[in-house]
């Protein structure tokens, strides 16, 4: 789940899970990240060690690379099996599947967007296949760091992404 606060925002506020290498359908736990869809490079760890001056092949770190996922979940988290069909009328936080596939995800799908709000694409899909996404209103920018705040992300492909009269921003 998520809550929405704009006292000093907007933000989006839930759970932090972490991160880990590897998919993982454990309830609770860390949101998996498939290894072979990452940077060769990539050690499988996260953050960068205190005081570490540098970063040698093979070494580097999602902090490093970037990352497709963020540490707090804003949205749902399905740990086993695909999706045929997400539809949000409204905006749409993170969508994010551990090895299965994405069939397809509407944002804002009443067509309707109040005055001031935006209904688009605010967190993160990520599924080892993603069939169409209707990004609504649009796709909220990737975020101030390394970690993905909103995007469209496959281990295998993402295939289609439309909106009507949408912008990325």
């Amino acid at each position: 789940g998520r809550t929405q606060t704009n006292g000093f925002g907007p933000a989006l506020l839930g759970p932090v899970l972490g991160l880990q290498s590897g998919l993982n359908t454990t309830v609770g736990g860390p949101l998996g990240i498939t290894p072979g869809s990452m940077n060769p490079t990539w050690s499988g760890a996260i953050d960068v060690a205190v005081n570490a001056t540098t970063a040698n092949p093979g070494q580097e770190t999602l902090e490093d690379l970037g990352s497709p996922l963020h540490r707090q979940l804003n949205g749902a988290v399905i740990r086993n099996g695909n999706v045929t069909l997400v539809q949000i009328g409204g905006a749409v936080g993170d969508v994010i599947l551990q090895g299965g596939n994405l069939t397809a995800l509407i944002a804002n799908s009443d067509g309707v967007t109040a005055s001031g709000r935006f209904d688009g694409i605010v967190g993160t899909v990520y599924a080892t296949i993603v069939v169409s996404v209707d990004v609504g209103d649009g796709l909220a920018g990737q975020g101030p760091s390394s970690f993905a705040a909103a995007g469209i992300f496959a281990d295998d492909d993402v295939q289609t992404v439309f909106g009507g009269g949408a912008c990325t921003r």
